[in-house]
């Protein structure tokens, strides 16, 4: 059993502990924790600017950047419900970046809305094209594209309803660009996600808009 030569009466917590050669405990005193890893410390969405300033203590950043998704396709216009659906939306590029800090630094960002929705002109009209989603970029760390827009429907002859191109994000440690006509909504359009095609119609409907983007910041904090 080791024996306390040296007073260390008390509780300690993330205790340091001094031993001799012989295996004794010689003295024992509250140490200081260790560092944190992927602490929250930015999560902003859909339109904002601003600037990231990193925690006193952090020394590495994870963000994770979605873009806009685009706005799908209006329907094409023709009497009797014969013109084509919309193209949905593409997805908004994601990716994610890992940065090293310091305590104090900022970085501006940029977070990208949707593309809007394309409309249905008038009657015995194609369908107009919805609109491409805006980047999101986080200064001197990285950038995600926004999503094409889905091509307007055709006034007549069948549902060439073309999806737009999903978006990239350059450089990233991870990335998706997968296109948003292979997701399948329920709901609500996602951060990123391309927005759903207008329906064919009489007079033809409006496409639907893509979804803003958004900024995930994650720190390592160190002691």
């Amino acid at each position: 059993m080791p024996r306390i030569i040296k007073s260390a009466k008390g509780t300690f917590t993330t205790s340091t502990v001094t031993i001799d050669s012989s295996g004794r405990v010689v003295a024992a005193a509250t140490g200081s924790a260790g560092g944190a890893n992927q602490v929250p410390a930015l999560m902003v969405t859909d339109g904002t600017n601003g600037t990231y300033t990193a925690s006193n203590n952090a020394n590495f950043g994870l963000a994770y950047v979605y873009a806009g998704g685009g706005g799908g396709g209006g329907g094409g216009n023709f009497p009797g419900n014969e013109g084509g659906d919309g193209g949905i939306g593409g997805e908004g590029g994601f990716g994610v970046f890992g940065f090293p800090i310091s305590g104090g630094e900022s970085h501006n960002y940029t977070i990208g809305t949707g593309g809007s929705g394309g409309t249905s002109a008038g009657p015995i009209t194609n369908g107009n094209a919805g609109q491409t989603g805006q980047a999101t970029t986080l200064t001197n760390v990285g950038t995600a594209n926004g999503g094409g827009g889905g091509t307007g429907g055709p006034r007549q002859g069948g549902n060439v309803n073309t999806p737009g191109s999903g978006g990239t994000a350059p450089s990233s440690l991870f990335a998706s660009a997968v296109n948003e006509a292979k997701k399948v909504h329920s709901g609500g359009v996602p951060y990123g996600g391309g927005g759903n095609g207008g329906a064919q119609g009489n007079p033809g409907g409006s496409g639907q808009a893509g979804g803003g983007g958004a900024l995930f910041i994650y720190e390592n904090v160190g002691e």
